[in-house]
Order: C-alpha cells, then sequence, then structure tokens
C-alpha cells in the first residue's frame, strides 16, 4: 500500500482494500502479521458513538503519548489533529480531513486528536499505540482561537462537554 504524503509530517491518510459482492462489501479494518505500517503496535481500541455536532476533543496525553489509527464505521467526521510536539516545524499546526466509508488516519504520539459528528448516530473507531494515561491528559480547547479550527458551523451549535470547554489554549501549551 501507498501512503499519500500529507502537509504534517507523520500523519498517514488512506483507504484500505474493500471487497464487495452482491451482500455488500468486507472490509479488513487491522492486521498485526500484514501490516502496512510495521513501525506501528497498538495495545487499545476505543469506539465511540456521537450524535449529530457533537465536538470531542482535543486530547492527548503528556506521559506515555498515544499514536492513533482512526476511522469513522458510520456517519460522517471532521477529524482534527494538532501537532503538539515541540520540536516538530509543524509545531501547532491544526490536520483536518473528513473521514466517511473506508478513509482512514494514523495521528502519531504528541498531536492532539479531536472530531465532529457531522450526521446522527456518528461512530468512530480507533486503536492506540499505548495506554490510557489519565493523569497526563491535556485538553486543548476545541474553539482556540489561537487554532482557529473551522469546524464547518457555529460553535453555539455544537454539543461538548464541560471538560472540553475548559479546555487550555495551544499557545500556552510548550508541548511534548
Amino acid at each position: 500500500m501507498t501512503f499519500p504524503r500529507t502537509y504534517i509530517d507523520d500523519i498517514i491518510v488512506f483507504d484500505l482494500p474493500k471487497f464487495d459482492d452482491h451482500r455488500g462489501d468486507f472490509r479488513i479494518l487491522y492486521n498485526e502479521i500484514n501490516n502496512d505500517l510495521p513501525h506501528l503496535r497498538f495495545v487499545q481500541d476505543n469506539f465511540s458513538m456521537s450524535h449529530k455536532n457533537v465536538v470531542r476533543g482535543l486530547h492527548m496525553q503528556t506521559e506515555n503519548p498515544q499514536g492513533k489509527l482512526r476511522c469513522c464505521v458510520r456517519g460522517s467526521i471532521l477529524d482534527v489533529a494538532v501537532d503538539l510536539r515541540k520540536d516538530s516545524p509543524t509545531f501547532r499546526k491544526v490536520y483536518t480531513i473528513e473521514l466517511t466509508g473506508n478513509k482512514h488516519i494514523y495521528v502519531p504520539p504528541g498531536f492532539a486528536c479531536g472530531m465532529l459528528a457531522q450526521e446522527e448516530d456518528t461512530c468512530l473507531y480507533y486503536k492506540c499505540s499505548t495506554d490510557y494515561h489519565g493523569e497526563s491528559e491535556v485538553a486543548i480547547h476545541p474553539f482556540d482561537d489561537f487554532l482557529n479550527i473551522d469546524w464547518g458551523l457555529d460553535k453555539d451549535d455544537c454539543i461538548v462537554s464541560d471538560k472540553d470547554l475548559n479546555g487550555i489554549s495551544a499557545r500556552d501549551f510548550d508541548g511534548v
């Protein structure tokens, strides 16, 4: 499999092979033996269902940072990644992509991840490269003026947790 370059190093976007027949389709979401991303190993799987206009994130861990292999298994997601690697040439830059169908994204450790559910009952499935470490979790405010993320709708129309609304500005985060 070939992976097109993105404007932020180390983010990988790709479609997996899909096998169609008269019943529908079949996809292998991940196979450790036939892994086209051989440097990756995953230890935890997560799944979330969100109502339309729910914004989740932007989250990351300062200790034990997680790489995440993300895909939307139902609905449509605006997926957001913010580079918070202090030595990166794209430090504090934002990458957005619409995840639907068979589109996958790998976001490496050191990025804050977030998403907007663009349809009712949107489901996100993602694999994590390390265990969750809640004590070091950082929430960046999803409507941070410094990042100026275009979520595609007014923030007053979004459903957001108090935790995320109390997140810090990326400007105030020194990076990992």
